[in-house]
């Protein structure tokens, strides 16, 4: 087998390298600034359906491994942030895919792409809103 075949999925997940650096150098910011100067305590004051959006956004912008969501979830619920934004939070991270979006166009394009985030987007929300009445009720 070529030696360029062999080193293609390797190239590939290395270049997949700076954004899970980014992404964890932005956590690391995002706990020592915004979260512990009290910024997080503001989102207490916003309405449930507002911090929601605002959550599902985050999720749907962020990029990583999954279990990075709950880990942050973890700390966001033990600040008093609403079960339903961090269950939005949580689905929105691995359903919506900003951060691959160019990928996904070159092989399905960009209306495919946009209606699949959207969609994803809206789904993450209605399904947390599910998944909390239900953890409620039970």
């Amino acid at each position: 087998m070529d030696i360029k075949k062999r080193l293609k999925p390797a190239i590939n997940t290395i270049k997949t390298v700076p954004l899970i650096v980014s992404t964890l150098s932005f956590f690391i910011l995002l706990k020592n600034v915004l979260l512990e100067s009290g910024v997080l305590n503001s989102f207490l004051l916003l309405p449930a359906w507002f911090s929601t959006f605002l959550f599902t956004l985050a999720g749907s912008i962020f990029a990583g491994n999954p279990v990075n969501s709950y880990v942050l979830s973890g700390y966001f619920y033990s600040q008093g942030i609403p079960l339903i934004a961090l269950t939005s939070f949580i689905i929105a991270w691995i359903t919506v895919g900003l951060a691959q979006m160019p990928v996904e166009q070159e092989y399905f394009g960009w209306k495919f792409v946009i209606v699949r985030n959207l969609i994803s987007f809206v789904l993450s929300i209605l399904a947390a809103s599910l998944i909390v009445i239900l953890y409620l009720i039970l």
